[in-house]
């Protein structure tokens, strides 16, 4: 699928949605099967939507009062780029940091029809 600014925004905005009510699933099927998701550019990423499952029902037991919104920098065929930033409470409290900014690349594949 050739990205378009509105497929990215929706894509963001799901992404946003997903991290906000703590939805594990919802933001793991956001990923291609063998899709990939990044933390910090100082960490292997992980592989896989179970792994991506994984990574977000943990984050979903130690966040609250979460609140995410975003900025679309760039958009080409291959691929959209989006500064965003997510406030949030830490569960147990202490835990940091309770709020952060980054920047997404996000590769949008053609998705395969299923009969």
């Amino acid at each position: 699928m050739d990205t378009t600014r509105e497929a990215f925004a929706d894509w963001l905005q799901k992404y946003g949605r997903a991290w906000e009510a703590r939805d594990a699933k919802a933001a793991a099927e956001l990923y291609a099967e063998d899709g990939t998701y990044q933390v910090t550019p100082f960490v292997e990423p992980m592989r896989g939507r179970v792994a991506i499952l994984e990574y977000w029902t943990n984050v979903a037991q130690t966040e609250e009062d979460i609140h995410f919104e975003y900025e679309i920098l760039a958009v080409t065929p291959e691929q959209g780029i989006a500064r965003w930033w997510a406030s949030f409470v830490r569960v147990p409290p202490g835990l940091q940091p309770s709020w952060m900014e980054s920047s997404s690349s996000l590769s949008m594949a053609k998705e395969s029809a299923h009969s």
